[in-house]
C-alpha cells in the first residue's frame, strides 16, 4: 500500500477532512475510491473516498459514513493508503514519489552520492532525502536545475554536480 496523504483537520459541519497530500495523487484519483485509513499500514480500516474538493490549502475528502465533525475528528492524524494497483496510470516520463525510494543517486560527473531513503512533499518544493555513504543524510530539491535523468533500468537518479556541490560541501 502507498500513503497518499494524511488527514490534518475537520472542516465544517458535514465531516469533511482536510488532507495534506503526498504528491498529486489525490488530485488525480477517480471517486468513489476504496482506500485504507489509519495510523500505519498495519492498523488501518477500509473506507471509501466519496468526493475530493480543492480547498485553498489543499484537498479535502468526504469519506463514506463520515457525516459529522466528531466522526471526522477521530480520523485526524491518520494516513490515507491506496493499493498500488488503484493508482491512476501516469504518462510517459511521469512517476510517483514513492518509486524514487531506493534509487541510487549519482552526479552527472559519475560520483556516487548515496541512496534515496525518502521523498518529502514540502510546501515550496518536493525534495529527496539521500543517505550518503558516510551515513549522513542530505536533502536535494526535485527541480529541473538539479535533476538530469532517472534511469529506471539501472536504478539511478542523476543530478547535476554543480547544483549539489554546495549541498555536499
Amino acid at each position: 500500500m502507498i500513503a497518499v496523504g494524511v488527514i490534518r483537520k475537520t472542516i465544517g459541519l458535514k465531516g469533511l477532512c482536510a488532507v495534506e497530500p503526498f504528491g498529486l495523487t489525490l488530485e488525480t484519483i477517480k471517486v468513489p475510491l476504496s482506500v485504507y485509513v489509519g495510523l500505519s499500514e498495519k492498523s488501518c480500516s477500509a473506507m471509501v473516498i466519496e468526493r475530493v474538493e480543492k480547498g485553498a490549502k489543499g484537498p479535502a475528502c468526504f469519506f463514506s459514513g463520515i457525516t459529522e465533525p466528531a466522526q471526522a475528528e477521530k480520523l485526524r492524524g491518520s494516513f490515507i493508503y491506496v493499493e498500488r494497483t488503484g493508482l491512476p496510470r501516469l504518462g510517459e516520463g511521469e512517476y510517483y514519489h514513492f518509486e524514487l525510494v531506493g534509487l541510487r543517486v549519482r552526479s552527472d560527473q559519475g560520483l556516487h552520492l548515496g541512496d534515496i531513503v525518502d521523498v518529502h512533499n514540502f510546501p515550496s518544493v518536493d525534495s529527496i532525502e539521500v543517505k550518503r555513504p558516510s551515513g549522513e543524510t542530505t536533502m536535494i530539491p526535485l527541480v529541473a536545475d538539479a535533476l538530469t535523468d532517472i534511469d529506471w533500468g539501472s536504478g539511478y537518479l542523476t543530478v547535476r554536480q554543480t547544483f549539489v556541490e554546495d549541498l555536499l560541501g
